[in-house]
């Protein structure tokens, strides 16, 4: 069980991961002058804490919440053969991943707009990613690793209601930014443990009128 949470920490870290450098490096590509990191994993929550300095002058991306995709819930137990047996394994978690980038400039609002506009302009042409279409990787992500590399995300673009919006920052206790917010789907956690197994049926055979 605790290998399990660690796979699924590991691939929620990836994701955040592998969006954050590929944002920051488009960033980047758009400012000669810029070498210094442009977007930040934070937590926004910060801002306004004594801790906020931290953020202040980067993108923030902020994982706000993570749900189950229940449309690829119910799904039967997946299998797969080694030698002569069949094992069975639980079916993969498949996420959605609510994600807020906030363009942190306090004194300097008109660099916030300019930035939040490279995340849109950035997802707006690019809104798919998998580890092996990356060309930058954070320490600790394994391209090759194996339980990685199926990791495919979607984004889209997630509107919110004034009510929503006003509940997600009075949540957060701070004052808002320029934000945009995105719904990252699907985040595919697969931990490989067999839940059953059986042998292989090979051949079949049936009576009729009690004759074989």
């Amino acid at each position: 069980m605790l290998a399990a949470h660690l796979k699924s920490a590991l691939m929620i870290h990836a994701t955040l991961s592998l969006l954050r450098e590929e944002l920051d490096a488009f960033i980047k590509s758009l400012d000669d002058n810029t070498t210094d990191d442009q977007v930040i994993l934070g937590n926004i929550s910060q801002l306004d804490t004594e801790d906020g300095d931290k953020l202040h002058g980067n993108v923030v991306l902020t994982l706000v919440n993570v749900e189950e995709e229940s449309a690829l819930k119910n799904r039967k137990l997946p299998r797969y053969q080694e030698g002569d047996k069949i094992l069975y394994e639980n079916p993969p978690v498949n996420l959605n991943l609510y994600l807020l980038f906030t363009a942190c400039w306090p004194t300097n609002y008109d660099n916030a707009i300019k930035r939040l506009g490279h995340v849109v302009s950035f997802f707006q042409h690019r809104n798919q990613f998998t580890l092996k279409d990356a060309t930058h990787f954070a320490d600790g992500v394994d391209p090759d690793d194996e339980e990685l590399s199926n990791l495919r995300l979607v984004l889209d673009l997630y509107t919110m209601t004034f009510e929503q919006i006003n509940h997600l920052w009075g949540s957060l206790g701070g004052k808002q930014a320029p934000f945009v917010m995105y719904k990252a789907r699907l985040a595919s956690v697969r931990y490989r443990q067999t839940k059953g197994s059986g042998t292989a049926i090979e051949d079949i055979r049936g009576s009729l009128n009690g004759i074989n």
